[in-house]
């Protein structure tokens, strides 16, 4: 795309360094999410559905409510299910974390030939197998979870603009808008409408 004489092949995005102890600091370019996208973590990788059991009395019977229905209670401290919630965040941040820097010419994945980067939005699948193997590489690189955040905040931050943007578009929009160019209606028109 061009605006003007602007060309527009590379997406806006920001340098963020982060210093890496005695070793060189990490200098990455990251970008906003493409449309398309961002979000697609939460469709690739729902929440497990938190288990559930029947209330029981102190004999082992089913406990029922006043509507004759057994009382259902949701077990959120499952094992099972902590582990599984946990592997879903993991696979949610390493997608944030691949589409944040695959515009960084300097940032190559192994994971992205092995077992390859997927090209679908919606091979959930695929998709999993891509970000357990960025995580695992990650891990290798001694990559903590923390730089991860970062990186991936940034890139939200680039995609959402702040109050400060959103304050002055505002104000650039009332700034075009000539006074007087709305009607204004007599001042009994309310009083009206409000006694009706």
């Amino acid at each position: 795309m061009k605006v003007g004489a602007i060309n527009l092949d590379k997406p806006a995005g920001e340098l963020v360094v982060i210093p890496r102890g005695d070793q060189a600091e990490l200098r990455l370019y990251v970008t906003a999410p493409p449309i398309g996208k961002g979000g697609a973590e939460f469709t690739l990788f729902p929440e497990p559905p938190v288990p559930e059991e029947y209330a029981r009395d102190p004999r082992g019977g089913v406990l029922f409510d006043t509507d004759k229905r057994p009382v259902v209670v949701k077990k959120a401290d499952d094992p099972a299910y902590l582990a599984a919630m946990e592997k879903v965040g993991r696979r949610r941040l390493a997608y944030q974390f691949a589409l944040a820097l695959e515009n960084d010419p300097n940032v190559e994945f192994e994971a992205t030939t092995n077992p390859g980067k997927p090209t679908r939005t919606d091979d959930a699948k695929a998709w999993a197998f891509f970000c357990d193997a960025l995580l695992e590489e990650l891990d290798r690189a001694s990559i903590p979870l923390g730089t991860i955040r970062i990186v991936v905040r940034k890139s939200i931050a680039l995609a959402s603009p702040t109050t400060e943007e959103l304050a002055a578009a505002r104000d650039r929009f009332f700034n075009r808008v000539e006074v007087g160019s709305f009607p204004s209606l007599p001042q009994n028109t309310m009083a009206e409408a409000s006694t009706t």
